[in-house]
């Protein structure tokens, strides 16, 4: 796997890859790199750019925002298969937006941490199939 430094981050081909994808979800969403970094709380445009360029990591954090609030699918942001945008993450990124105006920050955080529940639970399913259909192989 070739790899590259860049600010002093070893990123890879699939940091490149995954940045493309939030690049094409930032332009399907008809967002600006501005926009998109105020929605991630990235500090500016040019953390966007680098991350969509591949030459930054996506952090968990980062990844946690773009499925709360682009309402990305984990397999497609992480893996590039399926659909681009899931309908019970935008259902969830709509509660969260609900929870987070009538109760404010501590509830937002709880809406946080279920929605990364219910990515890590689609995720931890996702791999679990790829092992065992990878041990199935001759």
């Amino acid at each position: 796997m070739s790899s590259k430094k860049s600010q002093g981050v070893l990123t890879t081909a699939y940091d490149a890859q995954v940045g493309r994808r939030i690049r094409d979800a930032r332009a399907s969403l008809g967002l600006s790199q501005d926009a998109l970094a105020k929605k991630l709380e990235l500090p500016d445009q040019k953390t966007v750019s680098r991350l969509e360029q591949g030459r930054m990591r996506l952090s968990v954090r980062v990844a946690a925002r773009a499925l709360a609030q682009l309402g990305l699918s984990p397999d497609w942001l992480l893996f590039g298969e399926g659909p681009m945008m899931r309908e019970d993450l935008r259902d969830a990124r709509s509660a969260l937006a609900e929870s987070s105006a009538a109760y404010g920050t501590h509830e937002r955080d709880r809406a946080i941490v279920a929605l990364l529940r219910s990515a890590l639970s689609l995720l931890e399913r996702r791999v679990e199939e790829k092992t065992t259909n990878e041990s199935a192989k001759p």
